[in-house]
């Protein structure tokens, strides 16, 4: 018998694909994307900091939170219902409908659009409000974008969702890199480069999922019923976290708002490993039975905020003497913000892996008031303290209303208390499900 029969080898390059191909398609792959994304905004935030100053950061940040809030208000959990429905039926003819929905939320973004230069806007150059007006006229065309990526999701492809998330920051980031370099980096053309590259993301998301305009469709009210029921839990999230600076603009000026801008680009950065965790477990924990969902849905959660408090932890350390160097000694002002904003970055980690695990297990209404009660506090608080203490009364706000929604999910989400007490293994759980190392129905 020939040496080593029975024995299987595997040449080193051949082990060393597999590797590459196993990262690229586990949710691991998401992760690093969405790292590497944040990684880039911090680049540019630099950049169009010293560029621009705290006044027109500020200017920047809330053009910039308009963007995102207004696709998400006129999509209203358009996204989400495709994501839902696609768990149990063929997904060619849901995508179809629902992009001729999505077709139909022009005269709204239009509407918006103006409201927005008209109260907002006007002062600003003329250049500035046309880009902002003809980027919010297209939001219909973001939420097709992410209605792909909900199909995505649902197909389990990490490679194309990972891909999704980080071609948009790399060419945003690329585009104030030349802007920086060439000493032409104005509020209009950092808005420009955020509204290009975003529908270069479409453009990619649309060569993932083909669907031509011709087929088979679904009947629309029905989507359009149940978007409506559950929409308004997308809404109030993204307005948890985007409209405060919306809102800070008018009431502690641009240069604060540009100080609150550097805190919510530095705690976002642990969130990062919620929206991979998220999408690792929806799909699984979605088609189980209950009691199985339930149990599963309660560890998913408590091993995300474990997750987060291990993300978190050396970014707090390391703010006070980071932000300084990175954005300019002119934002040391922003060191306490960041610090109680980071502070809230753990709660809000679990909180959007729980609202995912409502949808998926139908509670999308309860997710939708709860959402609507914690923006709604952080609203009040706004006008209470931010407009007194500026940028830290702002992080404030924002991190008692993040605390609020999540005590709340975890009340009325049929969430099992038992299965949230913390245990010593979380964190290595944790990085398992990133790495794809464990699935999610092996987390018990």
């Amino acid at each position: 018998m020939a040496q080593g029969a029975g024995r299987r080898y595997f040449h080193p390059a051949a082990e060393r694909d597999a590797l590459i191909w196993k990262a690229l398609h586990s949710p691991s792959a998401i992760a690093a994307a969405r790292v590497a994304s944040s990684v880039l905004n911090l680049v540019s935030a630099p950049l169009v900091a010293r560029g621009l100053g705290a006044e027109g950061r500020g200017l920047v940040a809330a053009g910039l939170a308009a963007l995102a809030i207004l696709p998400i208000v006129v999509g209203f959990g358009l996204p989400l219902v495709v994501r839902r429905r696609a768990l149990e039926e063929p997904d060619e003819a849901l995508v179809r409908t629902a992009r001729l929905l999505a077709a139909q939320l022009l005269v709204p973004s239009c509407i918006f659009a103006a409201l927005f230069d008209q109260l907002l806007f006007s002062s600003q150059e003329p250049a500035a409000r046309l880009i902002m007006a003809v980027g919010l006229a297209l939001s219909p065309l973001i939420v097709v974008r992410n209605i792909d990526v909900s199909v995505l999701i649902v197909r389990q492809n990490y490679g194309g969702i990972s891909l999704c998330y980080f071609l948009q920051p790399v060419l945003y980031v690329a585009s104030v890199l030349v802007l920086w370099i060439f000493d032409c980096i104005s509020v209009s053309s950092v808005l420009g480069a955020n509204v290009g590259s975003s529908l270069a993301s479409l453009i990619l998301t649309s060569r993932l999922v083909r669907v031509s305009i011709r087929g088979e469709r679904n009947v629309m009210w029905p989507m359009a019923w149940e978007s409506g029921r559950i929409g308004g839990s997308q809404v109030a999230e993204v307005a948890s976290s985007r409209l405060d600076q919306l809102v800070a603009l008018p009431l502690i000026g641009a240069s604060e708002s540009g100080l609150y801008a550097i805190a919510v680009t530095i705690s976002a950065l642990p969130l990062v490993f919620s929206h991979a965790l998220g999408a690792a477990i929806f799909s699984p924990i979605g088609r189980m039975s209950e009691p199985d969902r339930s149990r599963y849905a309660s560890v998913a959660v408590r091993l995300s905020l474990a997750g987060g408090i291990v993300a978190t932890a050396p970014i707090a350390m390391a703010s006070p003497f980071l932000v300084p160097v990175i954005f300019g000694s002119d934002f040391a002002e922003s060191v306490a913000a960041t610090l109680v904003s980071l502070c809230a970055s753990p709660l809000t980690m679990a909180t959007y892996v729980a609202g995912a695990l409502m949808v998926a297990r139908g509670r999308g209404g309860v997710l939708a008031w709860i959402q609507v009660a914690g923006t709604a506090v952080d609203v009040l608080l706004v006008f209470v303290l931010g407009a007194n203490f500026g940028a830290l009364g702002f992080s404030i706000c924002s991190s008692l209303s993040y605390a609020l929604v999540c005590i709340l999910c975890l009340l009325f989400g049929d969430f099992r208390w038992k299965s949230l007490v913390p245990r010593l293994r979380d964190p290595l759980m944790f990085c398992g499900l990133l790495t794809g190392h464990r699935r999610a129905d092996s987390i018990l």
